[in-house]
């Protein structure tokens, strides 16, 4: 992208996600702030931006608008361009994950491959033997030795699913990061 603009003269411009690093439009992030982090909030914000960009820099009033995104920003830039026909004259999305459900189990089949694929079946196999012995220890409620295992600072709570679904989801993200970087 970076070539591209250059070549083209055209001016790139990162935006921020509310309520990530100096983006927080409420005090403090209680539940009741945090209703306004959503995606339509988001898309708001963008068409905030690229209005006020251009009312900003007289040299870009007549650009034209050209969104990139990947994963999460690339599904954005998709949505954007559904939402605000007017504002962005294209987008490139990679990587986008335009269906949005709560339970994406065919990321992480994705992500096992490309693990399969790099590292061969004995690597992918020991991952997911993990992960069984990690759901084996949950259903038999051996919370001490999940403790142990992972040198938690609190044992789970087995009347809380959340914070099983955070441990497995943390799990989860180091591989999923692993394989995106």
């Amino acid at each position: 992208m970076y070539d591209m603009a250059r070549n083209l003269s055209g001016m790139m411009i990162y935006s921020e996600h509310r309520y990530y690093g100096f983006s927080t439009p409420t005090p403090d992030l209680t539940l009741e702030n945090m209703q306004y982090l959503n995606i339509d909030q988001a898309l708001a914000d963008l068409a905030h931006f690229i209005v006020n960009i251009k009312e900003k820099f007289p040299e870009v009033k007549n650009s034209k608008v050209i969104l990139v995104g990947c994963s999460y920003s690339g599904t954005m830039v998709t949505w954007f361009l559904q939402k605000y026909p007017h504002l962005a004259q294209g987008a490139w999305s990679m990587s986008a994950p335009l269906k949005a459900k709560v339970d994406f189990v065919e990321y992480l089949e994705t992500v096992s491959k490309a693990i399969h694929d790099i590292g061969g079946a004995t690597c992918s196999n020991k991952i997911r033997n993990a992960f069984v012995q990690m759901e084996d220890l949950w259903k038999n409620k051996n919370l001490t030795e999940i403790k142990r295992i992972f040198r938690l600072c609190q044992p789970l709570n087995d009347t809380n699913t959340l914070d099983v679904w955070n441990l497995f989801g943390d799990m989860g993200s180091a591989w999923s990061g692993i394989v995106q970087s």
